[in-house]
């Protein structure tokens, strides 16, 4: 499956970033006398998605990408969007190339008649709103949108009442989370308009460490000041991060080694590895990057293809596929236990074999001294 990976993974994905991994930014909207997706009838959701995509085709020059498996796929995975739980039976996605490996997202048919999303470059985010906005308005120039006072425009969720914009970035807190600092983050987020999204138990570190910051209100201002507030917020967070980092690194050195050296030991020894498993690993080797723990031209280079949404099968799968040669795709599947294919494992066998690689990248000896000098 040899294809361009520039035109299917999007730019905030290949970066090596410290802190956020991607933000997303999207508009919901709705059309008068029509109900929710979730209430039509098969042949009437069939009928209203078929003219949807029509007029999108017509406006925006989109192309339906709905029935590309791949491409379908890499939209839930990489860029945000709706999960194939969430799609009904008239579901349809279409996508306009922006350049730069960047796409416009249209979903039909969702939870919502109407789902206008973009990837967005952090320091751009009020403006990048703005963009998508404008580029809602054209549509809305010619189709009317169901609106009404003082609830703006009408979405399926009531969350989304008001401007129907929702801000979603992903971010990478390995730092705050091991200083037991979630909960505090989660409360300063709703002081700043925002909430924190996390899997497991706030007192928890989540897999991977990873956390989701979205914004709680679509109703009290522009998207452009909904955006520079986030913003605002993001930064702090990321501010936050930084020194739970740095402290890390420099008074407890010996923690970060120990860290390290887990990881390295696990892809060594282990035969299998779960998905949240290979979420810790990832966040232990972007960590030790970013502290320099880790240091040399293999880090700079290993880095980019190992990004926290592979770790599940189907994405997994994918990238090898991508990344790999036939040849380097026979030898991983030789390496592996006899029998697994057979039980069921080969999914866990196969992750354990493709992110073993990283043993390849070396400890920092100036950062392995110190550590056990602090040890002593």
């Amino acid at each position: 499956m040899a294809r361009d990976l520039d035109t299917l993974f999007p730019p905030a994905c290949r970066g090596v970033q410290d802190i956020v991994l991607k933000t997303q930014l999207s508009l919901v909207r709705n059309h008068p006398e029509h109900p929710f997706p979730q209430h039509m009838t098969r042949r009437e959701g069939l009928a209203f998605a078929e003219e949807l995509c029509e007029r999108v085709k017509s406006l925006f020059g989109a192309e339906d990408v709905t029935d590309d498996p791949l491409t379908s796929d890499i939209a839930e995975t990489y860029f945000g969007l709706s999960p194939l739980s969430r799609r009904g039976p008239f579901y349809r996605l279409l996508r306009k190339a922006l350049g730069r490996g960047s796409y416009f997202w249209i979903e039909v048919g969702a939870m919502n008649h109407l789902t206008f999303s973009v990837l967005c470059e952090h320091d751009a985010m009020p403006q990048q709103a703005e963009a998508l906005w404008g580029l809602v308005s054209l549509y809305e120039r010619r189709y009317p949108f169901a609106y009404a006072q003082p609830w703006g425009y009408l979405s399926a969720q009531l969350s989304f009442a008001g401007t129907g914009f929702r801000i979603r970035t992903w971010v990478h807190v390995p730092g705050l989370s091991h200083f037991d600092q979630l909960t505090q983050l989660c409360n300063a987020a709703e002081r700043y308009g925002c909430l924190v999204e996390i899997d497991g138990p706030e007192d928890e570190a989540p897999p991977g460490n990873l956390a989701i910051l979205f914004n709680r209100s679509t109703m009290d201002a522009p998207v452009a000041e909904i955006a520079r507030r986030h913003r605002r917020f993001l930064g702090m967070l990321c501010d936050a991060e930084d020194q739970a980092r740095r402290r890390l690194r420099l008074d407890f050195p010996f923690v970060l080694y120990d860290r390290m050296k887990r990881m390295r030991g696990l892809l060594r020894d282990a035969e299998m590895l779960e998905p949240d498993e290979a979420l810790d690993v990832l966040s232990a080797y972007r960590l030790g990057i970013a502290t320099g723990a880790l240091k040399g031209r293999e880090a700079k280079a290993g880095f980019p293809h190992f990004w926290f949404e592979s770790v599940w099968d189907g994405p997994m799968i994918r990238e090898m596929e991508c990344r790999m040669t036939p040849e380097e795709q026979t030898m991983l599947v030789r390496a592996m236990p006899p029998g697994v294919e057979r039980h069921g494992y080969q999914h866990s066998c196969c992750r354990v074999q493709w992110l073993r690689m990283l043993i390849t990248v070396r400890l920092d000896p100036a950062f392995v001294r110190e550590a056990k000098e602090w040890r002593g």
